[in-house]
């Protein structure tokens, strides 16, 4: 025994002492080795680098020579970028060099340039990764993929535009000239020491035969051979073993003949309890007081997405993190027995990252002696679905109700209104011609003038607001709108905005509805005010005249060649990154916290409407600025202006019909002014018996729409049966019962809208009568 005792020893001390000498040998040369290589690449990697920095920095060089940055820098980077790939990327990489290659990406971490990801896409998902490459600048950083593999990353800024230049070197492509090396060092040892153990084991070989019979032995044992003969026969130390050997085996018969009926019942009843889990149409869990899964169903698995072996061992916290809050926090949780479940809500995690809520059900068992926690998981994602669905519907119900009353509200507000108006304006213009130009009281009387038409357009935004109002373009002063626009936003913007004002009167007129561009101009300014109300800042305002020629940019956006008033807001705000700017024309689409988020989309519906283009320019921190372009009109004459004035007079026989005796007053005394014979009336059914005793008598009826005993349109409807082809003008305040297009159809031949000024009723007037 003591020769084989020795001999053993032998051989471990051989193979130690030669296992040693090699991972010593090894370690040393393998680590001298990877320095010099990692040097020598890493100058490589470098010089590359510095060859690309080199190319984008004579990029942006040709760039400023241009001296039309903004104009060419996108068209350069597209060119730098399509030279590089075709350098770096075009042909086949070698065997050695299959994971090497540049990239560039810029501070947001989206690809300007790589062979596998397409530009704007995300290449590092580590968003710390790339803010430490931009704050070290230059240098070298080690991650790891998404494989698990160590990869170096070696980099250089380029400033001019915000990118960096990297060169990604896996480590194992990095090094295999020093794993090659250490492979080869490896089989020549291995060799050698096999070739060593081989002579020792054929020398041990004989003396440790009996300890080989008993480590058969052994092993039949363990797979449960308990018949296994074992003949060692001796009175040393492997004899005693032996006998050892044969008494276990005899204990172990004995044993497992007793524990294979517990098991029998046990495994009946364990797979009674599979059952019912897996036919179980909610997920089923298993698990131990530490929230370990001990067991899951199929369910389970089908749910969250994984398998049976990926969920065993988890905690239960790694699929709901949150359970263990809610255990904590039900006040249940201690009565949870095997009659008595505590449930309550969860948000459970799928293998992909998704999320889906679910109703828990937690009841206590004993298995195998054990106390265990049983859960069963049901997925309520259609049941919240459809309660968020119900209370989005309400919500918009709502606010549809709410915008009905409101509309209610301002066409009953707009009729009074106007009905106010009407006489305002009418006489303020008849006293006016009365008088001499230039004189005090003229002067005071175009004041007035001017007070009653901006209510006139405050009515019309009331109307616009409301949904209720037919808008109709006409030729307008926009440099008049929008200095009448900046009067009424001054008051409403605190101090702490400076307005810088930049018009350009000669910008003549365009064709558009004096409402609704006096909607865009609020709702730009005041999207550059919120911009600023908490920093103050500079709101900027400017007006002026541009020519679009065909080879503009604008033309890419289908901007027609020709005259345009380009209006400008601007402001000093903190601006917007170019996912908000791409959407910030949606409707509801809002970043304040506040408000509808409609301002903007109604803007740029106004401009697409007027046959217009929008655009914004935009940059986090620096501020925002509108460009809104709009046809331009020649300017009327002032000789052509007369003309048509001229032409409003006449000597026909007109009927007047109001309930309200100032307004008919005004269209009477407007009327007659200029020559027209005029019968009044403010009962409508009075004023259908007149016409009744001599439907020729007249040339032309003007009626209101609203009025007592019989609307206009009843009375419109009367007259036409008596006289079809009498010429009749429907004025109104407002009206929810008839509109211009519903008028038309039904022969009214003109729908005017009150208040109505006296140059504008004596042409609708003409117009209608010169057919």
């Amino acid at each position: 025994m003591a020769i084989r005792s020795i001999t053993f020893r032998i051989v471990a001390i051989f193979v130690g002492i030669s296992l040693a000498g090699v991972v010593f040998i090894l370690s040393v040369a393998n680590q001298q080795l990877r320095d010099v290589i990692g040097e020598s690449h890493e100058a490589e990697y470098h010089d590359q680098l510095e060859h690309i920095w080199s190319s984008l920095d004579i990029a942006v060089h040709r760039l400023k020579q241009t001296e039309m940055r903004e104009v060419y820098e996108a068209d350069f980077q597209e060119r730098i970028i399509e030279n590089l790939r075709s350098a770096y990327y075009a042909s086949g990489p070698s065997d050695k060099h299959q994971c090497i290659y540049p990239f560039i990406v810029n501070s947001l971490g989206k690809v300007i340039m790589h062979p596998n990801h397409k530009r704007g896409e995300r290449f590092f998902s580590d968003k710390a990764f790339i803010e430490k490459m931009f704050a070290e600048k230059e240098g070298d950083l080690a991650y790891q993929d998404e494989h698990g593999e160590t990869i170096s990353c070696h980099f250089m800024f380029f400033p001019e535009w915000d990118w960096m230049v990297g060169m990604v070197v896996p480590h194992q492509v990095k090094f295999s000239d020093a794993r090659r090396f250490q492979y080869r060092m490896i089989a020549v040892m291995t060799v050698s020491i096999l070739l060593a153990g081989g002579l020792l084991a054929i020398f041990v070989g004989r003396i440790m035969c009996p300890v080989s019979q008993l480590t058969v032995a052994s092993k039949a044992l363990a797979a449960g051979d308990l018949h296994h003969v074992i003949d060692i026969r001796g009175h040393d130390e492997i004899g005693e073993l032996a006998e050892s050997f044969v008494a276990m085996r005899d204990a172990l018969r004995k044993k497992i003949s007793d524990l294979a009926d517990k098991n029998e019942k046990l495994q009946e009843s364990e797979q009674r309890f599979r059952t019912l889990i897996q036919q179980a149409g909610d997920a089923a869990f298993v698990l131990d007081g530490e929230g370990m899964l001990h067991d899951v169903n199929e369910q389970a698995c089908m749910s969250l997405r994984y398998s049976r072996d990926e969920l065993l061992g988890k905690n239960i916290t790694d699929i709901d993190s949150e359970f263990a809050l809610h255990m904590k926090n039900n006040e249940n949780w201690n009565k949870v027995t095997s009659s008595h479940a505590a449930t309550f809500a969860g948000l459970h995690h799928r293998k992909d990252g998704s999320t889906f809520p679910v109703e828990v059900r937690l009841r206590v068992l004993q298995l195998n002696g054990q106390r265990r926690f049983l859960i069963f998981s049901r997925d309520i994602t259609d049941r919240v679905r459809a309660e968020e669905e119900r209370k989005k519907l309400e919500s918009q119900l709502l606010h549809a109700q709410k915008l009905e009353a409101i509309g209610r509200l301002a066409g009953g507000i707009a009729h009074d209104f106007n009905n106010i108006l009407t006489p305002v304006i009418g006489y303020g213009e008849l006293i006016k011609a009365q008088l001499s130009p230039g004189s005090p009281v003229a002067e005071d009387m175009d004041v007035l003038l001017v007070s009653a038409n901006r209510a006139k357009e405050l009515v019309k935004q009331i109307l616009t607001f409301s949904r209720q109002d037919r808008n109709e373009r006409i030729p307008v002063e926009i440099h008049i709108i929008v200095k009448e626009s900046l009067k009424l936003l001054r008051a409403t913007i605190p101090t702490t905005i400076t307005i810088l004002v930049n018009i350009d009167p000669r910008c003549g007129q365009v064709l558009a509805e004096p409402t609704q561009l006096h909607q865009v101009v609020m709702n730009l300014c005041m999207n550059g005010y919120q911009a600023m109300q908490n920093s103050g800042g500079t709101l900027g305002v400017s007006l002026a005249v541009v020519e679009i020629e065909q080879n503009d940019a604008l033309k890419k956006v289908n901007v027609i060649p020709g005259s345009y008033v380009r209006l400008e807001v601007s402001d000093t705000g903190h601006g917007m990154d170019r996912e908000i700017v791409s959407r910030i024309f949606e409707p509801y689409f809002t970043t304040k916290g506040q408000g509808n988020g409609i301002g903007l989309s109604v803007v740029h519906g106004i401009i697409k409407k007027h046959s217009g283009h929008i655009s914004v320019y935009s940059q986090p921190g620096r501020g925002t600025t509108f460009h809104v372009y709009l046809p331009r009109l020649g300017v009327t004459s002032q000789q052509e202006q007369a003309r048509e004035q001229a032409l409003a007079a006449g000597d026909e026989h007109i009927l007047v019909v109001d309930d309200e005796k100032q307004i008919v007053e005004t269209y009477r005394r407007m009327l007659e002014t200029r020559g027209y014979k005029v019968t009044c009336f403010t009962d409508p059914l009075a004023a259908l018996e007149k016409f009744r005793e001599n439907p020729a008598g007249f040339d032309l009826v003007l009626t209101d729409m609203t009025m007592s005993h019989m609307t206009g349109k009843e009375l419109a409807s009367e007259m036409m049966a008596l006289r079809a082809d009498i010429p009749i003008i429907l004025s109104t305040g407002f009206s929810e019962l008839l509109n211009a297009q519903q008028a038309k159809a039904m022969g009214i031949r003109k729908y005017v809208m009150k208040p109505v000024t006296s140059i504008d009723l004596a042409g609708a007037v003409r117009k209608v009568l010169d057919g």
